[in-house]
């Protein structure tokens, strides 16, 4: 899916912070490799390319095109070492991602995509918002915000892999590089409460689930914490 710098910030003046995880710095970085040798490699006869004071086409030798794709990679993207997260270099209008996190009045979204092509709105996030606040009306709304307080007080509330849901907490395991970590903070966090829980992958293996027992002397420790 893609969103743009500028829904991002209309978001963020309604007082919602959009953050994304992109398909994975790695699996960027030799995508566009790849589709910049290709690029050189399909330039019909007399179409060049200007590049360090001289010029490359498809006739120029595999090694240069390839420090050129090199070059091309560095320069586009860029990695924010402060989480391990990345962004498209600023100049690039568009962010593509694989899932959103969605932070508003102490709650969190979390919505996955698989769909390259799909545009993300600033009207389809209001709508996400809309649902949700529905959802947290109900008695599995309030567990989450049981869930989502127990994050709170432990400094985790808006990180983009740990996240309160309607069965308790998901880690979030695809390309998380301090999944192990995640985990120890949550299983800290629910022993340290006493609380009842059980742990499962997501069919798709993408999520580390902590599933909270939703018994009455449970709930109880959760509404003491």
């Amino acid at each position: 899916m893609r969103i743009s710098k500028q829904t991002i910030e209309e978001l963020a003046g309604k007082g919602i912070e959009v953050k994304y995880y992109p398909t994975g710095l790695a699996g960027m970085r030799e995508d566009t490799y790849k589709k910049r040798i290709d690029y050189i490699l399909s330039f019909k006869e007399g179409q060049s390319l200007y590049w360090h004071e001289h010029y490359i086409n498809a006739q120029t030798s595999i090694e240069e095109i390839q420090e050129y794709a090199r070059d091309y990679v560095d320069r586009h993207l860029f990695m924010d070492t402060a989480d391990e997260h990345f962004d498209y270099h600023e100049s690039h209008r568009w962010y593509d991602a694989q899932t959103l996190y969605i932070f508003y009045d102490g709650k969190t979204i979390v919505k996955k995509e698989n769909q390259k092509s799909k545009e993300i709105t600033a009207d389809y996030v209001l709508r996400l918002v809309e649902k949700n606040e529905r959802a947290y009306a109900g008695y599995y709304g309030q567990f989450a915000l049981n869930m989502q307080k127990l994050l709170q007080e432990a400094g985790l509330a808006q990180t983009y892999s740990i996240y309160p849901t309607t069965y308790g907490i998901g880690v979030w395991v695809l390309y998380n590089f301090s999944m192990r970590e995640d985990c120890k903070q949550v299983t800290n966090i629910l022993d340290s409460k006493g609380v009842v829980y059980e742990n499962e992958y997501s069919e798709a293996g993408w999520v580390y689930r902590y599933k909270v027992s939703k018994k009455a002397e449970n709930l109880a420790k959760l509404e003491a914490a």
